[in-house]
C-alpha cells in the first residue's frame, strides 16, 4: 500500500511550486485558481491514500502483536525470526508514510504560502 501513497505524493512534482511561485509573483489569477484546485486535489488523493495505508499497518501490528502474545504464550519460539523480520518491514512502512506525511505537510505549507502571497501583493489588480 504505500506505494500507492508514495506514487500520489510524487505525482505532483516541485516543478509545480515553481510554476505557482511564478504564477504568484506575476499575479496571474488563472493560474494561481488552477494550481491551488490541483493541489486540492492531489491532497485529497493524499491524504484517503495515507489513511488506508495507516489502517493497514495497525491491523497488521495487531495481528504481529497477537501472534508474539500467542508464541509466548505457547512457550516456544517457533516462528521468532519471522515475527522480527515481520515487525521490521512494520517500522520501515511507518517510516515511509511518516517521511510522505512530512512532505505533504511542508507542500501544503509552500502552497499556501504562495497562495497568501498572491492574495497579499496582487490584491485589487486586474489580471
Amino acid at each position: 500500500m504505500i506505494a500507492v501513497v508514495a506514487a500520489t505524493a510524487l505525482a505532483a512534482d516541485d516543478g509545480d511550486l515553481d510554476r505557482l511561485r511564478a504564477a504568484a509573483t506575476a499575479c496571474d489569477r488563472t493560474a494561481v485558481s488552477r494550481a491551488w484546485a490541483d493541489e486540492q486535489r492531489r491532497h485529497g488523493d493524499f491524504v484517503i491514500a495515507s489513511l488506508h495505508d495507516q489502517a493497514s499497518i495497525v491491523t497488521d501490528r495487531a495481528a504481529l502483536t497477537e501472534r508474539r502474545r500467542l508464541a509466548r504464550t505457547a512457550g516456544g519460539i517457533a516462528g521468532l525470526a519471522a515475527q522480527t523480520a515481520d515487525a521490521a518491514d512494520l517500522d520501515d512502512r511507518q517510516r515511509a508514510l511518516d517521511d510522505q506525511r512530512r512532505l505533504d505537510t511542508m507542500r501544503q505549507e509552500a502552497v499556501t504560502y504562495f497562495r497568501q502571497l498572491y492574495i497579499t501583493q496582487c490584491n485589487g489588480r486586474d489580471r
